[in-house]
């Protein structure tokens, strides 16, 4: 959408599933690269970099990280591993 509203939808291993509207509220490349480098580390659970050590470096040549800030308009989450979801 041209007005920055967006529709995320997400699940896990555990059949917990969400849905997001957000609105996207600012979009920089400014600390974007230094964000996936502490994402990656902290998954990890080592200091990694993401172009190089998560990812393949040479996608640093194509790929342009970007940050983006979302404020959130509705959110559901839906679980269904409850004995009322199963047959």
């Amino acid at each position: 959408m041209s007005d920055g509203r967006q529709e995320a939808s997400a699940s896990s291993a555990s059949s917990d599933h969400v849905l997001q509207r957000v609105t996207v509220e600012q979009m920089t490349e400014e600390g974007a690269l230094e964000h996936l480098d502490a994402l990656a580390s902290k998954y990890v659970g080592r200091p990694i970099r993401y172009f190089g050590d998560c990812i393949p470096a040479h996608f640093a040549e194509t790929e342009v990280p970007l940050l983006c800030r979302i404020r959130p308009a509705h959110v559901v989450a839906l679980d269904a591993t409850g004995p009322e979801c199963r047959p």
